[in-house]
């Protein structure tokens, strides 16, 4: 699998740290601090390897 542009091989160990993405009200309105999985995604993805 491949994520932006970093090759991820099958078995590799992934972690995902969401409690400060998405929260900007000038990008997500009023509801910036709540938790919506459904929420359209506007900006790009993080990736980060250890």
């Amino acid at each position: 699998m491949n994520i932006a542009g970093v090759h991820l091989p099958k078995g590799r160990a992934v972690g995902m740290a969401y409690q400060a993405s998405g929260v900007d009200p000038v990008v997500y309105g009023e509801s910036a601090n709540e938790f919506g999985i459904a929420r359209e995604q506007t900006g790009d993805l993080g990736v980060a390897q250890l």
